[in-house]
């Protein structure tokens, strides 16, 4: 039986943090992740499909404020 993995979009201009996120969701032992990185939203939004489960966003982007596509959303 194929384990359901959770495809995941993580919208992060700081490639440390990517990594610990990365690292911390990669321990779960529940749950399994693919993950798709983007610098900048405009990158992320390229990435965006129906096979995408969820979006982790930075509040704070070089292209645009996180909090305002939040509350466009």
């Amino acid at each position: 039986m194929d384990e359901h993995r959770i495809r995941l979009v993580l919208v992060e201009d700081d490639e440390e943090d990517f990594i610990i996120t990365r690292s911390l969701l990669e321990e779960s032992e529940r749950e399994r992740f693919d993950i798709q990185w983007a610098q900048t939203l405009g990158d992320g939004v390229a990435l965006l499909s129906d096979d995408v489960d969820a979006v982790l966003l930075d509040l704070t982007l070089p292209d645009e404020d996180g909090l305002s596509i939040c509350r466009d959303l």
